[in-house]
């Protein structure tokens, strides 16, 4: 797959990660958000994310906080089944029941 970042095309992620010195997942995550032409900039921070009044650095530090592997609530959040819906809920009132 042809990835094009500011106008250099490269033949793969692989590739491309290594000319961006990055991970081959910041090059496939970009790609899912629009913002290849950020890679490897430094423009792509962390968003905060509030969770039952708890805020975490970023949605990767909620998810391993909660008990789950780092990509889990990200994806659980957007396109997550009702089982994972229902995981997370319970992962908030456990982690809520413990900072009480």
């Amino acid at each position: 797959m042809l990835i094009k970042i500011r106008g250099v095309t490269y033949p793969n992620a692989r590739v491309a990660a290594e000319a961006h010195n990055v991970k081959i997942d910041a090059i496939y995550s970009a790609l899912n958000r629009g913002k290849i032409d950020a890679v490897g900039t430094g423009k792509c921070r962390k968003r905060k994310i509030t969770l039952n009044g708890f805020t975490f650095p970023s949605i990767s530090a909620a998810s391993v906080a909660l008990g789950f592997g780092r990509t889990y609530l990200g994806k659980a959040l957007v396109n997550g089944s009702e089982i994972s819906q229902k995981r997370v809920a319970n992962a908030i009132k456990v982690y809520t029941e413990k900072m009480e």
